[in-house]
């Protein structure tokens, strides 16, 4: 009878590991996508190489660039980190036909080059992830994200043919749906997410860039935000405008560490790995006569690219989305009462 019991425990145990993915490696299942995918890794290759080789490769390719960021380190970390921002040009009507609402908060692709003990590392945000989630799991999306996936691999990895990495790292999820964490934090579809920070009844699209520049350059609050990039599509009347600063990034890293990436988990400062998280998308958008700015519920876009970090961290941190959130809002009504 003993026996059966054990038996019986064991079989319940394995139906929860299966049902619930506990204890699962989820680079096991093929359908599940990490938010992060290595190009390279433990290179000799310099930092500063890596990131010319990549440089000149944008200038002289059909991949279009938008901008490229320095990012900041946890507090004592030296090793540096650049975000290059890029846009896939014949993707973007296509993600815009899909979902015009949805769909500018993933149009600008961003690729990391990183530095750690080991060498000078090249990851990209995984297109299949981050289309899954952005446009609610349409049948579309998987489709549109691999492709947009392949042709950012293709780019990279001639640009750096000793590359020998394909190991994805981030959250995972086998679907774009995010649920709340404990039942409660900031779970749902990403269309319910989006919020609308202000309307501008009058102004064109240069107009309202170069206020919601100047805003943010005088920015003085605790993330000092700044605008990273501009991508501008005029004939939709839409623009994407990428704000970051060192605060938020040198903290969210120094939060994440290694994440799900246990073979990084013993370096002095893993989570520059996530930086490809930053910048976070300020969408300006023509509708009918005035124009909307939008972003993601920061709480939600911290899941999205952060969630790996754990719940534990989560809930220690609760207060740094909102915070962010709050000084987003501040700058863009601020910006635009002038």
């Amino acid at each position: 009878m003993k026996l059966k019991r054990v038996a019986l425990a064991v079989s319940i145990l394995l139906l929860l590991v299966f049902a619930f993915g506990l204890g699962t490696d989820a680079s096991l299942a093929a359908d599940k996508q990490g938010m992060y995918e290595f190009v390279l890794e433990k290179s000799s290759l310099s930092f500063e190489k890596a990131c010319e080789r990549l440089h000149q490769a944008i200038d002289t390719s059909a991949v279009q660039g938008v901008a490229e960021v320095d990012e900041a380190s946890p507090e004592g970390c030296t090793y540096r980190v650049r975000v290059f921002a890029i846009v896939l040009p014949d993707l973007t009507e296509e993600l815009l036909r899909a979902n015009g609402v949805t769909a500018p908060f993933a149009l600008v692709q961003r690729i990391t080059v990183f530095e750690d003990e080991n060498g000078t590392n090249v990851s990209f945000v995984n297109p299949r992830s981050v289309f899954r989630t952005v446009l609610l799991d349409a049948p579309e999306a998987e489709k549109q994200g691999a492709r947009a996936a392949a042709e950012l691999r293709s780019f990279l990895q001639a640009v750096f043919p000793e590359h020998n990495s394909h190991r994805q790292y981030g959250p995972f999820r086998k679907k774009g749906y995010i649920g709340r964490t404990m039942g409660v934090m900031a779970g749902g579809p990403f269309d319910g997410k989006i919020v609308t920070v202000a309307r501008a009844q009058t102004g064109n699209m240069q107009d309202l860039i170069g206020r919601l520049r100047r805003a943010f350059e005088k920015n003085a609050g605790k993330w000092q935000l700044r605008v990273r990039y501009v991508y501008e599509v005029p004939e939709r009347g839409l623009a994407v405008l990428g704000v970051s600063g060192a605060k938020m990034e040198s903290k969210s890293f120094s939060i994440v560490k290694a994440g799900s990436d246990k073979l990084r988990k013993k370096l002095r400062c893993p989570g520059i790995g996530h930086a490809g998280a930053y910048p976070i998308e300020l969408v300006l958008r023509k509708e009918g006569n005035h124009w909307l700015i939008q972003t993601v519920q920061t709480m939600y876009r911290m899941k999205m690219y952060f969630e790996d970090a754990g719940k534990f961290a989560f809930a220690k941190n609760m207060t740094m989305p909102g915070s962010i959130q709050s000084e987003i809002e501040q700058v863009v009504r601020g910006a635009l009462q002038k």
